[in-house]
C-alpha cells in the first residue's frame, strides 16, 4: 500500500533533476544500508514524507493510509510531521560563541523527540545533498557541515556523520573528492586482491 501511494506521486518533482520517487526511495535506501533500519513505520515514513508537503495537508495522507491499522498509521504520520518540521527550520550560520553553537542542535533534538525521527532527518539531508542544485550548494554545504554532521557525531552516529561530511566535501570540491575517492577505491581493490592471493 505504501509503495502504491508513493508511486502515485512519482510525477511530482522534488527538484528539476530528481523525481518524488527518486528522492523518497533514496532516503529509504540510506536508512536501510547506512543505518540498518528495519522498522516498517520508519521506512514507510521515508517513502511518504514529501506527500503532506505536496498536497499541503496531513488529512490526505491519513485518508490514503486508512486501511492500515490506526496505531501504525498515526505513528507514520507522526514521524513524517516531526521530520518535516525539522526540515523546514531555517538554517543560520553557526555563531562564533561556542556556547551558542549547541542551540540549533538542541532544538533539532527536542523537535525530533526520538531516534527514529533523527534517522529520517539525517537520511533526508544526505539524499538532498546528492542532488543539490548549483544555487543551493552553498546553503546545503553549510547545513551539512555545521549542523547535521556534528549533530550525528554528538549522537554517536559516526557512519552517518562521516557520510554527511563527505557529501559536503563532494559538493564543495567535486574534482578533489573524486580524486581522493578513486585513490581509496584503487587501494582497497589492490589490498583485497592481494589478500586473496596471499591466503
Amino acid at each position: 500500500l505504501v509503495w502504491a501511494i508513493a508511486q502515485k506521486e512519482k510525477d511530482k518533482y522534488h527538484s528539476p533533476f530528481e523525481s518524488y520517487l527518486d528522492h523518497t526511495t533514496g532516503v529509504r535506501d540510506i536508512l536501510i544500508r547506512l543505518l540498518k533500519v528495519d522498522d516498517p513505520a520508519v521506512l514507510a515514513a521515508a517513502l511518504l514524507h514529501n506527500l503532506p508537503k505536496a498536497v499541503g495537508q496531513t488529512s490526505t495522507l491519513r485518508r490514503e493510509l486508512k486501511t492500515i491499522e490506526q496505531d501504525r498509521r498515526e505513528r507514520i504520520i507522526h514521524l513524517i510531521n516531526q521530520m518535516n518540521m525539522i526540515s523546514a527550520l531555517p538554517y543560520r550560520p553557526a555563531p562564533k560563541d561556542p556556547h551558542k553553537v549547541q542551540y540549533p542542535m538542541d532544538m533539532v533534538i527536542k523537535l525530533a523527540g526520538e531516534p527514529a525521527v533523527m534517522s529520517l532527518v539525517f537520511a533526508d539531508k544526505l539524499q538532498t545533498g546528492k542532488m543539490a542544485l548549483e544555487d543551493e550548494k552553498a546553503q546545503v554545504i553549510a547545513e551539512l557541515r555545521n549542523l547535521y554532521a556534528p549533530l550525528a557525531e554528538r549522537l554517536g552516529m559516526s557512519r552517518m556523520a562521516q557520510a554527511l561530511y563527505n557529501q559536503a566535501f563532494r559538493l564543495e570540491q567535486p574534482e578533489r573528492y573524486m580524486l581522493i575517492k578513486d585513490k581509496i577505491d584503487n587501494f582497497v581493490e589492490k589490498f583485497t586482491s592481494g589478500s586473496t592471493d596471499r591466503y
